[in-house]
């Protein structure tokens, strides 16, 4: 192991909040030392930074958060050495986040994973599946003053190759009573279908099925039963969403 006399001295004397500042300082010396050497570009840094010397500066055994990964998921920078230097920051895994994505993932896809991860929507939680980046595991609250209130309803959401030109396909994997939602989780929402737009995001749809959630429309209806109830006993069918939500939607995560 390297002693600490060897490394470099902005990286004892640099004051870094967390592994995650030492991770992104390394990768900002590495890139300087690259640019001086391919471009002759002089450079106030050391330029004898290599992935070995920089492997032993990384702290061991750190989690990689949502944030970071949002970050090196999908970074084209120096992707080789980050994900390289990213499987040795975790130690105990040899796959490179950087490298692992499906060649030609387009990038409309990539800006909005990024902008979920590091943005979440207010009550919804959407992480892309780690070995398909089209694929997303969905967490939605159930909205105050609703029937579904205190409950979290997951849910499934895949890209289809023809995204953006196409809807994304989504379903509820957690039981729910909605006048919208059928047995096999299917959801009832205009812009999954005939009113879907290029122009409009994961994003959005999320937001729809939460608003969905919180206003259920039994004129537009995918479960006709629910519906029927909701329309002539609408006290009743709450206290039945209410009762599900209890029974499938709680201390489900």
């Amino acid at each position: 192991m390297e002693s600490s006399r060897n490394l470099p001295s902005w990286y004892s004397m640099r004051r870094l909040v967390g592994p995650a500042d030492v991770f992104t300082e390394i990768v900002s010396r590495y890139s300087e030392c690259e640019l001086s050497r391919t471009k002759k570009v002089p450079s106030g840094a050391s330029c004898n930074l290599s992935l070995a010397s920089a492997t032993l500066m990384l702290p061991q055994y750190h989690p990689v958060t949502r944030a970071e990964k949002a970050e090196f998921y999908f970074s084209p920078a120096a992707c080789s050495f980050k994900s390289r230097l990213l499987c040795a920051w975790r130690s105990r895994s040899s796959r490179c986040l950087c490298c692992e994505q499906p060649a030609g993932l387009p990038r409309r896809i990539i800006k909005e994973t990024q902008r979920l991860l590091a943005e979440p929507v207010p009550g919804i939680k959407a992480e892309p599946d780690e070995s398909n980046a089209r694929y997303f595991h969905v967490v939605i609250a159930g909205p105050q003053d609703s029937p579904f209130e205190g409950g979290t309803f997951k849910l499934e959401l895949f890209l289809p190759e023809e995204y953006p030109m196409a809807a994304p396909k989504v379903r509820f994997m957690t039981k729910i009573y909605h006048p919208n939602v059928d047995k096999l989780g299917r959801i009832c929402l205009d812009i999954l279908k005939d009113k879907w737009s290029p122009a409009l995001q994961i994003r959005t749809v999320l937001l729809s099925i939460q608003a969905l959630l919180s206003a259920p429309n039994p004129d537009d209806p995918l479960a006709n039963d629910v519906a029927e109830q909701w329309k002539t006993n609408e006290a009743q069918a709450i206290e039945t969403a209410r009762a599900w939500t209890r029974l499938y939607a709680m201390n489900n995560i």
